[in-house]
């Protein structure tokens, strides 16, 4: 999923199956994509793929 800013001024929120909503408004972008996270959220549904980083106690 993501959000990206288009050239003409507004939001558009992207899955893999396509544009699910295009605003003008970067709140609303958000709310949207978070609803459509929420549900894989729940941790017996989604494995996770985080990658440790340096607060994760990487030292690089």
């Amino acid at each position: 999923m993501a959000i990206a800013l288009a050239p003409e001024g507004f939001y558009a929120v992207r899955t893999r199956s396509g544009t699910v909503l295009e605003t003008v408004s970067a709140d609303e972008a958000v709310t949207e994509a978070e609803r459509l996270v929420e549900p894989l959220m729940d941790v017996g549904q989604a494995p996770s793929r985080a990658v440790p980083g340096p607060s994760d106690g990487d030292q690089r």
